[in-house]
């Protein structure tokens, strides 16, 4: 369950210092929720079958 480091989800929030990238961050940042919600749901679907 290391993937969401990989990922990126927490090097967004340590970078708030130029708000220009402020929107590229908050995008990635909802990428990458939904890729650990993804492959969340892919690993409960894997353990249930």
């Amino acid at each position: 369950m290391m993937h969401y480091s990989r990922l990126g989800m927490y090097v967004p929030r340590q970078k708030r210092g130029k708000q220009s990238m402020a929107n590229k961050e908050q995008k990635v940042d909802w990428v990458n929720i939904f890729l650990f919600i993804l492959l969340f749901v892919v690993i409960v679907l894997f353990v249930v079958t």
